[in-house]
């Protein structure tokens, strides 16, 4: 199975630094977070995220922490093929979602499921927010570059790719209206413990954006040069990348 983290690469290939794609082994069963207790992430996932954002852009508002709850979100749930492992709230937030363009497989399909754990540290950047007449889109940059794989035999492979990703996300308010609240959107958690989808809903999801000139914004917005990131995706490490700590990360205690 292709890493889904490269679906956006192979999109822009043409236009891009090439790879071999990382496959990772067949595995047949894992956990699946339960909807009862305390929300866990799957055990899968041992990477944590770090946020940024443009300078005019609030970080730590509704819509930006909608929108960081949601990338966050979207990837447990791949990594563990089922929405269940999404943040709290993240079903009731997909339920109009539309991908563009359209997934292969839905999240929930485990066909040749794979639950290797994965480490490192992921990257994401805001770069635009745009409010519309039904909501906001936003531009994200991607870095996985220092995401790795665990192998059957202990070893590492890289599952990301030096060149960045663009996204698109676009937001609109629920049934209930969107949520200007001022409840606390940071913290030491990897995830949350309450819904921090603050009565937004996720309806659009672009794979990787089509003017490439968003992915060229997105070179140098993480903390690494593009010079220090790994080229090669078949390259077997026995020492993975350092997996930081959150930022913002997210309140320890459900609000």
């Amino acid at each position: 199975m292709i890493a889904h983290r490269l679906i956006g690469v192979l999109l822009i290939a043409g236009m891009a630094i090439a790879g071999c794609a990382a496959v990772r082994p067949h595995v047949d069963s894992t956990a699946i977070p339960s909807n009862k207790g305390p929300y866990q992430l799957p055990d899968l996932v041992r990477y944590n995220y770090r946020w940024s954002a443009e300078p005019h852009i609030d970080l730590f508002s509704g819509p930006a922490t909608a929108i960081r709850a949601y990338v966050e979100s979207y990837y447990a749930a791949t990594d563990a093929h089922s929405t269940k492992a999404g943040y709290p709230g993240f079903e009731k937030a997909i339920e109009h979602l539309v991908f563009e363009p359209f997934r292969e497989r839905d999240i929930n399909d485990r066909t040749n499921h794979n639950p290797q754990p994965i480490v490192g540290t992921s990257y994401g950047h805001i770069l635009e927010m745009t409010t519309t007449d039904t909501g906001i889109i936003a531009i994200i940059c991607e870095g996985n570059y220092s995401l790795m794989f665990t192998r059957e035999d202990g070893s590492y492979g890289n599952l990301g790719t030096r060149v960045p990703n663009a996204i698109g996300v676009e937001i609109t308010p629920g049934p209930d209206g969107a949520i200007y609240d001022t409840r606390p959107t940071e913290g030491p958690a990897r995830a949350p413990q309450s819904d921090m989808f603050g009565g937004w809903t996720v309806t659009r999801h672009r794979l990787s954006i089509e003017d490439f000139s968003y992915h060229l914004a997105c070179e140098y917005k993480f903390p690494d040069p593009p010079e220090d990131r790994p080229t090669r995706l078949s390259d077997v490490l026995t020492v993975p990348y350092p997996t930081l700590p959150p930022y913002p990360g997210w309140p320890e205690q459900p609000e």
